[in-house]
């Protein structure tokens, strides 16, 4: 009798431990949530009083029944699905087995999924290049592009970040699209983005280039100035250009058209397109800084070649020093055939003699020359008197 009275009790006690509503002699069970976000929750199961139980935890699930809820003895919950309602109770265990519940069955909602994407289309050039949108979320994402050509990173992540797109060359003329699906983790939201890239355009060839300046003048040291080109036409598919400097002595130009002054003189800076050869100028001169001598450059003569007669009336050649403020602009001539022709201090040429000669000027300063080359012919002889042979004769008729 004894066993079975023993017994009896034991059943009584699991009973017990089945009831939803705990005894009012068992300890008290209470359940806190906090920190729910789109897939996860904190869980705080407190048992009163303390120490009275051996072990505790929550039970959840999307059921108000709970028969198929998770079991979890930890404080997170985790893996849950956005914007859905949870029930739970806490349990608390004894060391006899017998586990009281929390009363009564609560519950708590996760977060619904929240993202949104900074555009919604975008068109790019047939160019490889760059480009961005932003997402922003309040949870983790996945970006996926359905071509290779363009390309995504990150390609998943959380919350508020920047998505660059990378796009390779389009070398067809005609345009393509991709599209890019961003989705939350839940799957519970998603957005598209249609990218749009131009097709490749035909070859378009310079025509002309011109400078927004074609003369400079500035002293020795002066800041430099930025020649800038304009190529016809606009549209011209290769712009790049070529810069050179024909004395850079005088004036350098760099491979953005800066023109630097360097020294006195004059030099000429010249432009090319990469595409065409297309050429242009800037003359620039380039003085020195005041109160320096200005040296001579180059010195020319108004003619270069001269075709006259013995005793032809005499000719003045005309030099021309460069740069025109030089400092010291005598000069010396001098013929190399005198018999031909003579030339005077002041640069009168004289035609003395049949044959071929030269005359040369030259600057006393820098020693710069220029030449004209000149033929004198002989003048024509006009006939002084006319005889005949006979001065008269007497003749048969039908005499030879």
């Amino acid at each position: 009798m004894k066993k079975l009275i023993f017994i009896l009790c034991v059943l009584a006690l699991l009973c017990c431990a089945c009831e939803e509503t705990p005894p009012l002699n068992l300890p008290e069970v209470s359940v806190a949530i906090s920190d729910i976000t789109t897939n996860s929750a904190s869980c705080k199961v407190s048992v009163n009083p303390k120490g009275a139980a051996r072990t505790s935890g929550v039970i959840y699930g999307a059921d108000t029944s709970l028969q198929s809820g998770t079991h979890e003895a930890t404080s997170s919950l985790t893996s849950l699905t956005s914007g859905t309602t949870y029930y739970y109770k806490g349990y608390a265990e004894d060391v006899l087995g017998q586990r009281i519940f929390s009363f009564p069955v609560e519950s708590f909602k996760t977060l619904e999924s929240t993202l949104d994407v900074s555009v919604n289309s975008v068109t790019v050039q047939a160019s490889v290049n760059t480009y961005t949108f932003s997402i922003t979320s309040n949870t983790s994402w996945t970006v996926q592009s359905n071509q290779s050509w363009c390309l995504v990173q990150p390609t998943s992540g959380s919350g508020n970040q920047t998505v660059a797109i990378a796009v390779s060359g389009n070398e067809s003329t005609s345009s393509r699209s991709a599209i890019l699906t961003v989705s939350s983790s839940d799957s519970f939201v998603k957005k598209t983005i249609t990218l749009t890239q131009s097709g490749a355009q035909s070859s378009v060839s310079p025509i002309s280039i011109s400078l927004n300046q074609t003369t400079l003048s500035k002293q020795v040291g002066d800041p430099a100035v930025t020649l800038t080109p304009t190529i016809v036409p606009s549209n011209a598919t290769n712009k790049n250009v070529t810069w050179a400097s024909s004395n850079t002595s005088v004036a350098t130009v760099s491979s953005l058209g800066v023109v630097n002054f360097i020294g006195a003189g004059t030099a000429t800076i010249t432009v090319k397109t990469n595409d065409g050869s297309k050429t242009t100028t800037c003359a620039v001169t380039v003085l020195p800084i005041s109160g320096q001598p200005v040296s001579v450059i180059n010195v020319s003569l108004n003619q270069t070649t001269l075709s006259k007669q013995v005793g032809d009336p005499a000719v003045t050649l005309t030099p021309t020093i460069v740069p025109s403020n030089a400092t010291n602009k005598n000069v010396t001539w001098v013929s190399n055939n005198t018999s031909v022709a003579t030339v005077s201090s002041l640069g009168v040429v004289n035609f003395i003699g049949a044959g071929t000669t030269t005359i040369t000027v030259k600057t006393n300063d820098g020693n710069k020359t220029a030449t004209c080359a000149v033929t004198v012919n002989q003048a024509p002889v006009s006939p002084s008197s006319v005889s005949l042979n006979y001065t008269s004769l007497t003749k048969t008729v039908g005499d030879a």
